[in-house]
């Protein structure tokens, strides 16, 4: 197998410009959900596709050779530290703009470790131990958690003025709690038309 098997635009007759239409035919993830990879917030997408009505996990589609080639799930999902927004962003304008996503939801879960540390904190920490300093790379305000309804406030309006997300996308922002398995909605911003 050559490192480039799989590659769509390698194939033979591929036409960009119906990458797109090929993309959205092929599913129909409709929501991104946002999260921490925190073992305990495993049942978070779950809950989101239970509070919106959506397929979650769905199936896979095969072709007569047994390819696959669609699923009918509506959820998609990224996976970022303390499910900070900023480090799903990208996501967020890619599946944006390919799939037409109608919703983003982040979702911050109670106990989680950036809760247990400083922004300030960890760039110390960071500069001790690795010898660098990383207070001018990242957005200080995503690097930990002081406080629920903020972070997961501050995340979604992060989103909202991103010149890369789609104006139209409904944002959403949640607390999971992790003792009761119960969401919190913090945030709901509908987009506006065009």
């Amino acid at each position: 197998m050559s490192h480039t098997d799989g590659v769509y635009a390698l194939t033979p007759g591929f036409d960009e410009p119906s990458a797109r239409q090929m993309f959205q035919s092929a599913t129909d993830l409709q929501t991104l959900v946002i999260y921490c990879p925190d073992p305990r917030a495993y049942e978070i997408p779950g809950k989101i596709a239970e509070e919106f009505g959506l397929r979650w996990p769905g199936t896979v589609a095969r072709d007569e050779q047994g390819n696959k080639v669609a699923f009918d799930t509506q959820l998609a999902l990224a996976v970022t530290v303390g499910g900070r927004s900023i480090d799903a962003m990208r996501t967020v304008t890619t599946l944006g703009h390919l799939l037409a996503l109608k919703n983003v939801v982040v979702v911050h879960h109670t106990f989680c470790g950036l809760s247990a540390f400083t922004a300030d904190g960890l760039l110390a920490g960071f500069k001790h131990d690795h010898g660098r300093d990383l207070g001018g790379i990242y957005d200080h305000e995503s690097l930990a958690i002081g406080d629920y309804e903020r972070s997961v406030r501050y995340d979604v309006d992060l989103l909202r003025k991103a010149p890369g997300v789609h104006p139209g996308i409904n944002l959403y922002g949640y607390i999971y709690d992790i003792k009761a398995e119960t969401l919190i909605k913090v945030v709901e911003d509908p987009g506006s038309a065009g």
